[in-house]
Formats: C-alpha cells, sequence, structure tokens
C-alpha cells in the first residue's frame, strides 16, 4: 500500500449555507502520524519527575521576586490598600460597615443561642475572625462571622457532649459544700491540666457566666465549642497548605443549597421551644427531628403565652418590615431599615420595664447576664480534641463551601481574582486564632455579605468599621441586652430562615435541567433532615459522586453518517440526511474510556456496529468453520460502491447477521479526553477480536494526549522476533479514516 503522503486522492467539501456561499477545500488525507511529520508537530519532552523538580525548586529557592509574591499572595490586603481609591472607596466602606455592623449585634446573639453558647460568644465570633479575614482573605465583599447552618452543627456537639451531666453533679456538689466535677465525675481539682487550666483561666473573670447553667457547665460547653473550632481550622489551614483548594469542584450547587435547606429545618426545630417557653430534652441520631416535635406535643399544655405571643409578634413586624417597608427605605436612605437592632432593642426595653423574666408573672427566659470587655485568651483544652475530630471534619467542609461559593459570587460579578487555597489559609488560621480568643468557626452570611455590597462595600475595610462599631457594644453596650427575652432572638432567627425555606423552589428548575441533579437535591435534603447535617452532607457526596458513576456508565453512543456533500458525520438516528456507508461502521463514544465504562464501551461497540465477533467465533466453532470456510466477497470495479469502496483484492467477511458485508470499524475519539489502563486493555480486546474476523478498526480525532497513549500501546505490538506491528492506525478526521478506507 503506498504511503498517505505520496497518495494523490483528496478530500473535496462544500460547506456553506444551502446553495450559495459553497467553499472547496483540497487536500490530501492523513494519519496522525503523517500529519505530525508533514506539520512539525512539536512533542513535549519534560517527564513528569522534571516538572516536579523545578516546582520544587521554584518553591524552594530564594529569591527576592519569589520572596515579594510569598508576601503578598498570603498578605491580599496589602496589595488591595495599594489599588485603594480613598476617594471612591472609603464612603461605601465606611457605610456598609455601620450598617453591617448593625446587622452583626442581633444576629451574634441570636446564633449564639443557636450554638447552645452564650449569646455574647456570638458577638465574640462577629468580631475577632473579621479583624483576620481583612489581613488573609481575597474576597473583598464576604461577611464573615455568625451563620445559621454552622451555628446548628456547634450545638449539636454541645447536644452530644457530656457538659449536661455537669447540672445534676454540680447541683449535688454544691448542696453538698463539695467541690464541682466534670462528666466524669472528676473534681475540678483533679483535672487534666490543659482542662482545669482553661477554667481556672476563665473562672478568673465573671465573663460568660448564665443565668441558667451553672458556671462549670457553660466552661464545659465552651471548651468543647473551642476544641471543635481548633480543629476545624487546622483542617482547613492543612488543606490550603497542601492546595486542595479544588475539592470545591465536589460541592455541588445542587448538594450545598440542599444542604442549607434541610439545615434550616433543623435550626427552625431549634428554635420552636424558644417561640413555645417549652424545655425538650436532647435527641441524637437519626430521626432526632420526629423526637423532638413528640416531645413538643406531649408538653404542649405547658406552653408560655408569653413567649409564644411576643415572639409571633417579632415575627410578624420583621417579615413586614422587610417585605414592604425596607424597600421605600432603601430608596430614599440607600440603606435598608435595621429592624432587627430595633426589635432587639424594643424587646429588652418591654421586658425590663414588664419584668417578663420575674418567677411570679410571665416566667419568661431572657438572656441574662453579658459581660463587657473580653475574656483572656485560652488554648481549647487538648483532652477534648480526640471527642470532636470527627464532627470538626464536617464543619470545617461546609463552612469552606458556603464560603468559597458566595466569594465566587462576587468576585466573579466584580472580575477580581479569587484564589481557595489562599482562603482556605484564611479561614484556617482565623478559626485557630478565634478557638483561642473565645469564637467558634466564622462563616459568611449571605444576607449581610449581601447588604454589603449593595450599601456600596469595596473592600474589607468594611468589616473593620463593622468591628469597631462592635467593639463599643462589646464594651459597652452589651449589659443593657441582659432582660432580652429568648424569644425574641429566636424569632429572629425564624425570620431569616424565610430564604433558605424557599429554596425548596430549585427543584422544578433542576428538574427541567437534569433529573440526577434534582435527585441529589432531594437525597441530600431528605438525609440532612432525617438524619443530621453531619451525616446528611456524607450521605450527599456520596450519592454526589455515585451519580458521576452513573452518568460515566450510561454514555451516549452513536453511528455516524456522511451528510453529503460535505465532511460531517452526525447520528444516523438524529440526521435524517446522514447515511451510512456501506462496508463501515463509524462508532462515536461520548466520554472517556475508563474503568467504569470500559465494559460498556464494549458491548455499545458490538451492539451498535450489529456485529459482535465473540458471538461470530462461537459460532464458527460450533459449526467447526474457520475463516476460509466464511463466505468471501470478490468485488471489482463495478461493484465498488455498493460494497463500501472495496477495491480488487479487498475480502470482505459476509456475516449472515448483517445486512452490509463489513469491511471497517472506525473509533471517533473526538469526544475522549482521557484513557485509562482498563480502557486500553478493553480497546486491545476490540481490536483483536474484529481482526479475528477480518474486519479492521482504525482510530480518528484523537486528542493530543489519547493520540500519544494509543500510539505508544494500543496501535503497535511486537512480534516474538522483536518486530513492531501496526495493529491499527489513526487518522487526523474522520473523513481521512474514511476515504483512506475506500482508497487503500
Amino acid at each position: 500500500m503506498s504511503s498517505e503522503m505520496e497518495n494523490e486522492a483528496t478530500i473535496e467539501l462544500q460547506t456553506g449555507q444551502q446553495v450559495a456561499d459553497k467553499t472547496a477545500v483540497k487536500r490530501r488525507f492523513y494519519t496522525q502520524s503523517n500529519f505530525d511529520l508533514a506539520h512539525d508537530r512539536k512533542i513535549n519532552t519534560v517527564t513528569v519527575r522534571q516538572e516536579v523538580r523545578d516546582k520544587l525548586k521554584e518553591w524552594f529557592t530564594p529569591s527576592r521576586s519569589c520572596c515579594k509574591n510569598s508576601l503578598l499572595s498570603f498578605f491580599p490586603f496589602i496589595g488591595i490598600l495599594r489599588n485603594y481609591n480613598i476617594k471612591n472607596d472609603l464612603f461605601g466602606d465606611v457605610m456598609s460597615g455601620l450598617t453591617v455592623g448593625v446587622m452583626h449585634i442581633p444576629q451574634g446573639m441570636a446564633y449564639g443561642m443557636l450554638a447552645n453558647l452564650d449569646p455574647v460568644y456570638g458577638l465574640y465570633t462577629s468580631f475577632f475572625p473579621v479583624i483576620f479575614y481583612f489581613f488573609l482573605g481575597t474576597s473583598r465583599h464576604i461577611s464573615l462571622g455568625t451563620f445559621a447552618v454552622v451555628s446548628l452543627m456547634i450545638g449539636v456537639v454541645v447536644d452530644k457532649s457530656d457538659c449536661c451531666q455537669l447540672i445534676s453533679n454540680s447541683s449535688n456538689s454544691s448542696s453538698n459544700g463539695s467541690l464541682a466535677e466534670d462528666a466524669n465525675g472528676t473534681a475540678l481539682s483533679e483535672m487534666p491540666l490543659n482542662d482545669s487550666h482553661y477554667i481556672a483561666v476563665t473562672q478568673t473573670s465573671t465573663y460568660a457566666q448564665s443565668d441558667g447553667d451553672d458556671h462549670d457547665v457553660v466552661m464545659c460547653k465552651v471548651g468543647y465549642v473551642m476544641a471543635v473550632t481548633l480543629l476545624a481550622g487546622t483542617y482547613q489551614l492543612l488543606l490550603g497548605i497542601l492546595r486542595f483548594g479544588f475539592i470545591t469542584i465536589y460541592l455541588l450547587d445542587p448538594l450545598t443549597r440542599a444542604l442549607t435547606a434541610g439545615a434550616a429545618v433543623h435550626v427552625f426545630t431549634s428554635q420552636i421551644r424558644h417561640v413555645l417557653g417549652i424545655s425538650v430534652e436532647s435527641f441524637h441520631g437519626p430521626l432526632k427531628l420526629i423526637y423532638v416535635y413528640i416531645a413538643l406535643f406531649k408538653k404542649i399544655t405547658s406552653i408560655n403565652f408569653a413567649s409564644f405571643v411576643m415572639a409571633i409578634i417579632c415575627i410578624v413586624i420583621i417579615y413586614c418590615a422587610q417585605r414592604w417597608l425596607n424597600p421605600i427605605v432603601r430608596k430614599k436612605l440607600k440603606i435598608p431599615l435595621p429592624i432587627e437592632l430595633i426589635v432587639l432593642i424594643f424587646g429588652t426595653l418591654i421586658s425590663a420595664l414588664a419584668k417578663f423574666s420575674s418567677a411570679d408573672v410571665f416566667k419568661m427566659k431572657v438572656v441574662g447576664h453579658i459581660p463587657t470587655g473580653f475574656p483572656p485568651p485560652a488554648f481549647p483544652p487538648v483532652n477534648r480534641l480526640s471527642s470532636v475530630a470527627v464532627d470538626a471534619i464536617g464543619i470545617a467542609i461546609v463552612s469552606f463551601a458556603i464560603n468559597i461559593s458566595m466569594a465566587k459570587m462576587f468576585a466573579q460579578k466584580h472580575g477580581y481574582a479569587l484564589i481557595p487555597n489562599q482562603e482556605l489559609k484564611a479561614y484556617g488560621i482565623g478559626n485557630i486564632l478565634g478557638s483561642i480568643l473565645n469564637c467558634y468557626i466564622s462563616t459568611a452570611s449571605l444576607s449581610r455579605s449581601v447588604l454589603q455590597e449593595a450599601v456600596g462595600g469595596k473592600t474589607q475595610i468594611a468589616g473593620l468599621v463593622s468591628c469597631c462599631l462592635l467593639l463599643v457594644v462589646l464594651l459597652v453596650v452589651g449589659p443593657l441586652f441582659q432582660e432580652l427575652p429568648n424569644c425574641v432572638l429566636a424569632a429572629i432567627i425564624i425570620v431569616n430562615l424565610r430564604n433558605v425555606f424557599f429554596q425548596i423552589t430549585d427543584l422544578p428548575k433542576l428538574l427541567k435541567i437534569s433529573l440526577i441533579d434534582m435527585l441529589i437535591w432531594l437525597v441530600t435534603f431528605l438525609s440532612v433532615v432525617l438524619t443530621d447535617v453531619d451525616l446528611g452532607l456524607l450521605i450527599g457526596i456520596v450519592f454526589a459522586l455515585l451519580s458521576v458513576v452513573f452518568r460515566t456508565q450510561r454514555v451516549h453512543s452513536s453511528i455516524l453518517g456522511q451528510i453529503s456533500p460535505t465532511d460531517v458525520y452526525e447520528d444516523v438516528k438524529q440526521y435524517s440526511t446522514a447515511k451510512e456507508i456501506e462496508g463501515m461502521k463509524i462508532f462515536r463514544f461520548s466520554a472517556s474510556v475508563c474503568f467504569p465504562n470500559s465494559d460498556s464501551f464494549v458491548q455499545k461497540l458490538y451492539k451498535k456496529t450489529e456485529c459482535d465477533p465473540v458471538k461470530i467465533k462461537q459460532s464458527m466453532k460450533r459449526t467447526t468453520l474457520s475463516l476460509k470456510d466464511l463466505e468471501v466477497v470478490q468485488p471489482n470495479q463495478n461493484n465498488k460502491h455498493q460494497n463500501g469502496g472495496l477495491e480488487e483484492g479487498d475480502k470482505a467477511v459476509c456475516i449472515p447477521a448483517l445486512s452490509v458485508t463489513l469491511t471497517h470499524v472506525i473509533l471517533d475519539c473526538s469526544c475522549m479526553v482521557f484513557i485509562d489502563a482498563v480502557g486500553i486493555d478493553a480497546l486491545k480486546q476490540v481490536i483483536d477480536a474484529y481482526s479475528d474476523i477480518g474486519v479492521k478498526v482504525s482510530f480518528a480525532g484523537c486528542k493530543e494526549s489519547v493520540y500519544d497513549l494509543l500510539k505508544n500501546t494500543v496501535c503497535t505490538k511486537k512480534d516474538k522476533k522483536g518486530n513492531v506491528i501496526v495493529r491499527a492506525k489513526i487518522y487526523v478526521t474522520v473523513q481521512d479514516a474514511v476515504i483512506a478506507a475506500t482508497e487503500c
């Protein structure tokens, strides 16, 4: 057979609009190897070992520019401040910072209570992490602080801890005049150094002492929360150092939205008891929400009507103000009405004047003691770390997923770079330092972030301004909220869940786009609601990964036909003008061939081509036929077109199950991005099986990486003497392969 480079056959194409604007192209047909030689393809000779060595050299070879770039990448605020326009940016940052700071006060206190801590810890969380993120973060618009879902997950950790046992232990010990004991019955003086030191440090001040809980119980809860925050921050920092920012691709948008919607159900349930004024025991494990509602209905007769009425009034006021009054105010003042803070202030005033907390009148639970200033720094108790190590993983992932999704949204909208690995470092360092300063894990809030951007915030200087306002609250104003009823905070949380609950409207939209995406949303949501947030997240991720496997195995495949008189080949079932070429089957597999779908690839190829060489060989053995016993067609020049373009000398296997004689199978590889070892074995199996019955296999339209792999592994082999045998050829396009099959 003459070389394709010497072959004078040409490819004639006519493309364009229906009749006019036709273009004729004449060129030789090429195999991929001859095309590379003719057009001087540059082959990448750099090995993986060399790439790793060069990268390590780049990282660990100090230079002035390298140190400067490292400093700027680790402290992004330097670059932001260098380009800061005081005239255009400062006013917007100050206004947005004050507005968001006002919003931090009620949300921080409410979500602090949601985390099963005193409300002041929510204010700490709204203060310190924002400062750390200013120096380390790359997003200019997200507002870190407290967030409902993460606060709930923190609260679950506290519920599962053994702190509640301290209530009975401390009450027994106080009546006997003995020392307070921890959950394991160990006197505080006999605790390990880290735990006893943590409590001793916090006991030197009056910080975070609640009226409702014994001080030792509060400190036990804080110890657990700070331990899980330390571990979550450590996980995030390690992921950032190891450059694992890409993990966000596995947290699909339907999955994260279903997670937050499901968690909102837990948040709502946790606040119902405050609205009703009913105390119920904590439940854990699957179906815990059902048990909570059963317990609530059993105690429905003991409802505190004062709490219930006040909560309903607050919910109605906040909702109506946000729904109808806020748009009017924002048109005139450019800032929203701080209705939550207004409700907080008036709720506190009414409670103090009417003495709602009095045991003789309304018996309404209030926030209680709120300290001024900051507690002294203390390292979280080391002996708690092992018991919260697993919980910290889920909290770290959920927090990062929520943060990065919001940060990406604002970065794309405003056209600046966001670095996921640096974001992980910023979150990690902020949470590690925050755990020492009595903060739990911080997360961006969508409502605050949108508000910060809408009011005119340009950089994280807005966060510093909000911290200044919170500093005033923590140093001076905090104790004024001691008479604030818990039901008011619960009302604020419930109203803020409104938009999260509306995410259930994603289902009809997802159904129109993808049934599998809708199922991911539904499975994740139900898993979170029926089990718990962390377990539901795990189930959602596993289901999402299984859906990828399912999609990989159920790949679309088709037989292509030529749309005459062009070189375009399309699915014969979708295009009525696409006609198959006799004697050939052009097969397209719309995915990479790899271990999940290699068997499916082989089965679909045999089915679509209507030629299963394995069954044919088995039939031959049963009838004691050999290849020579099959009917052989000797085409001549006159029946060339009727026999798939065969010339004299070519032999075609005439298979009774086929309506035409099959001589060539062309695999369109244009959709294949990679092929793994299992896929290579499957392709070798196909080539050998078709070769046994006299059918030639060729490849067309390969990507560069796929072509190199096929050329070195599939298309050639060595015989016993060491000679290289060409098993299959690779062509530049399907048209090249078709012309080669008809002309060779």
